[in-house]
C-alpha cells in the first residue's frame, strides 16, 4: 500500500518509501519537485526525476498500474486526481503543468523504449547462444 499523502500540498518523502502501489486505487498524482522516483513493474525499473509527474499514466485506470518508490529523499506536490478530467483541472491551476506533463510522458516513453530495446537484445543473445 502506498503512503498517505497530504493532497494539494508538498510532501517530504524519505528514500525507499512506496508513494503509489501497483493495484491500489488511483486517487492522486504527484509532481516531483526534488529528488528521483523509481517506476517499477514486473521486475523492470526506471527512474524519473525533478519536474516529472508520477501517476499520470494511471489516470485512465481505476488502479495504479506500476509502483512508484522514492529513489532519494523526495519532495512531491500531490494533486487530488480521479479520472482523466483531473488533467484539465490541474492544467487550469497552472499552465506550465501541461508542458511538464507532456515532457514527463515523453521522457517516460523514451526510457521504456530503451528498456524494450535492451530486452530484445537480451532475447536475441539468448536465442543465438542456444544454437
Amino acid at each position: 500500500m502506498g503512503m498517505d499523502l497530504k493532497l494539494n500540498a508538498m510532501n517530504q518523502i524519505t528514500k525507499g518509501t512506496v508513494i503509489f502501489q501497483e493495484g491500489d486505487p488511483v486517487g492522486a498524482i504527484g509532481l516531483v519537485v526534488k529528488g528521483r522516483v523509481e517506476v517499477i513493474n514486473n521486475g523492470v525499473k526506471t527512474t524519473i526525476g525533478t519536474g516529472s509527474f508520477v501517476g499520470l499514466c494511471d489516470l485512465g485506470s481505476d488502479m495504479y498500474r506500476v509502483t512508484y518508490r522514492s529513489y532519494d529523499d523526495v519532495v512531491l506536490f500531490a494533486f487530488t486526481a480521479k479520472g482523466t478530467e483531473a488533467i484539465e483541472r490541474i492544467m487550469a491551476a497552472n499552465q506550465e503543468y501541461g508542458s511538464l506533463m507532456v515532457i514527463s510522458l515523453n521522457k517516460y516513453i523514451k526510457e521504456l523504449g530503451k528498456i524494450y530495446r535492451a530486452l530484445v537484445q537480451e532475447a536475441e543473445d539468448i536465442f543465438s547462444f542456444s544454437f
